[in-house]
C-alpha cells in the first residue's frame, strides 16, 4: 500500500498533524486541507486513493463535504473516512448515508486508524 495519497481534511491542525505522522508510519502520501470548500476541487486536482474527514468543521461540515464529493462524478468513487469526536448513531448513520466507507471515533488508537485505511486500501486494490 506503499505510495498511496490520503487526503485529508480538518480545521484542527493538531489533528492534521497527528494523521499525517500516523500515514507516514505506513508510507502512505499525505495531503493536508483546513479548508472544507476546496475539498472537491482538490480531489479533483490530486487524485487520492482516500479521503479522511472530520465531521465538524466551523465552516462546512464534513457530511456536506462527502454529499458534494459524492454528487461529481469525478470524485464518487474516492472512499470516505469519517475520523470525529461525536459519537451519536445519528451522526454515524448520517456519515454512512452522505457515502462515507467508515468512521472512527476521536480519540482513536493509531493502530485502529492504520487498520481501517489498510483495509479500505486493500478493498479498493480488489475492486480495480
Amino acid at each position: 500500500m506503499q505510495g498511496k495519497t490520503v487526503l485529508v481534511v480538518d480545521d484542527d491542525t493538531s489533528s492534521l498533524e497527528l494523521i499525517d505522522f500516523i500515514l507516514k508510519l505506513k508510507h502512505y502520501k499525505a495531503e493536508l486541507s483546513s479548508i472544507p470548500e476546496d475539498t472537491v476541487n482538490t480531489a479533483v486536482r490530486l487524485k487520492p486513493d482516500l479521503i479522511i474527514l472530520d465531521l465538524l468543521m466551523p465552516t462546512m461540515s464534513g457530511i456536506e463535504v462527502c454529499t458534494r464529493l459524492k454528487q461529481d462524478d469525478r470524485t464518487r468513487d474516492i472512499p470516505v473516512l469519517f475520523i470525529s469526536a461525536m459519537v451519536s448513531e445519528r451522526d454515524m448513520e448520517a456519515g454512512v448515508r452522505a457515502g462515507a466507507v467508515g468512521y472512527i471515533i476521536k480519540p482513536y488508537d493509531t493502530s485502529q486508524v492504520l487498520a481501517k485505511i489498510d483495509q479500505i486500501m486493500s478493498k479498493m486494490e480488489t475492486l480495480k
